[in-house]
């Protein structure tokens, strides 16, 4: 067994004493982590063990992907006027497709403005909308929103 390192760490308005301690054995297996903080009594740790996972038993069976159409019914929060001028908007721009779902993702705000992120599926492609000002992006091209 590999000795246990231990650190300490001031913390908040007045010094606590931190202790980590990571132990394991030679082969680096077995890694477990534990913390513990004087003063308000806090005692926390948590096992990091690698442990493999066992094949299931029997067959797996991935379902079939969800019918775009399908689902709308699943969408909780939603304006109902945003979504439609998306959809004028992405069938304006991509002439011939007609969207199957449209689905804001997220909204971010850059200073005073506010952006929003539309996944959007049409009978033939997958689009990001982004508004303010609207852009339509195939994902395809921009698998994430992240570019």
């Amino acid at each position: 067994m590999v000795p246990a390192t231990e650190l300490s760490v001031p913390g908040g308005g007045r010094a606590l004493d931190a202790a980590i301690q990571v132990h394991s054995d030679a082969s680096g297996r077995g890694l477990r982590r534990s913390a513990c903080q004087r003063g308000d009594g806090l005692v926390s740790s948590s096992s990091m063990s690698k442990e493999r996972k066992r094949r299931p038993k029997g067959e797996c069976t991935i379902p079939p992907a969800f019918p775009p159409d399908a689902i709308g019914e699943f969408v909780l929060k939603r304006s109902h006027g945003e979504e439609r001028a998306i959809r004028e908007y992405v069938e304006w721009q991509a002439r011939g497709e007609k969207v199957t779902h449209a689905e804001k993702i997220m909204t971010e705000r850059l200073r005073d403005r506010r952006l929003d992120a539309w996944d959007v599926r049409t009978n033939k492609e997958r689009y990001w909308v982004i508004t303010n000002p609207r852009n339509l992006y195939s994902q395809e091209l921009f698998p994430s929103l992240d570019y």
